[in-house]
């Protein structure tokens, strides 16, 4: 499955000022050299960032009714926290 190009924002380009940890990362990325495993993780890090700007559960809860937010301790916002967390400890063990 080859990755898909991440769509840009419409408009001008923008000038902002980052925060240090921002500016880091950003750096971080860019030393990463042009591969599949770049890809890869630009990807990831864009589809981590979509979740954690919007982590409601989709799925229908008992009231028929999706759950609209992550501040509810459900077995879904759980596992993904705990897979977020299990992939920290690896990569440090590496």
């Amino acid at each position: 499955m080859g990755a898909q190009p991440l769509p840009s924002p419409p408009g001008p380009p923008v000038t902002l000022a980052i925060e240090e940890h921002e500016r880091r990362l950003i750096y971080e990325l860019r030393a990463i050299p042009p591969s599949p495993l770049r890809d890869r993780v630009v990807h990831l890090i864009h589809d981590l960032l979509a979740f954690a700007a919007e982590p409601a559960c989709h799925q229908v809860q008992a009231d028929g009714v999706p759950c609209p937010t992550a501040l509810n301790s459900c077995d879904t916002c759980r596992r993904a926290l705990d897979v977020l967390e299990a992939m920290r400890d690896r990569i440090h063990e590496s």
